[in-house]
């Protein structure tokens, strides 16, 4: 059986290989603290930005900018010996990024920007959130390689 890439049951002895299963069972709870954690941080973020998103999502804007930041960031410690290891990886991309930020939330809002007869509005909400994202996961990479914690 897999569980995403680990293999914890092994066919050719009929075991689950106690080493990859505890492997496996951090890196879900890594996602699962970074998820967990990542989507309070996006509730407190949409609460805090409320009173200024009537027209226009700032909320969902901001925590997708942000997020894209922490991956660039955690991408640019591949080989970094502990920002590098796959468990954190997991816990700050797949986990904390993927609870923070949202492409429902992003489709969602454009929809209801564009019914409501913005439609300039919505393709600049969709502008800004592919440019400013992308220059979070650039700014991101270029903070890691001058961080605390260089390569």
């Amino acid at each position: 059986m897999f569980l995403g890439n680990y293999l914890i049951f092994q066919p050719e002895t009929g075991n689950v290989s106690q080493e990859t299963y505890f492997c496996c069972m951090k890196v879900w709870l890594a996602v699962f603290i970074g998820g967990g954690t990542g989507s309070l941080f996006r509730f407190a973020l949409q609460k805090g930005l409320e009173g200024y998103s009537q027209r226009f999502p700032w909320g969902t804007l901001a925590a997708n900018v942000l997020s894209c930041l922490v991956m660039g960031w955690t991408l640019s410690k591949a080989d970094h010996p502990v920002w590098g290891q796959n468990l954190y990886k997991h816990l700050l991309i797949t986990g904390f990024c993927g609870g923070f930020s949202t492409f429902s939330s992003l489709i969602r809002e454009n929809w209801q920007l564009g019914i409501s007869g913005s439609a300039p509005s919505a393709i600049g909400y969709d502008a800004a959130s592919f440019a400013l994202g992308l220059g979070g996961l650039l700014s991101g990479l270029w903070l890691g390689n001058k961080s605390l914690f260089p390569s």
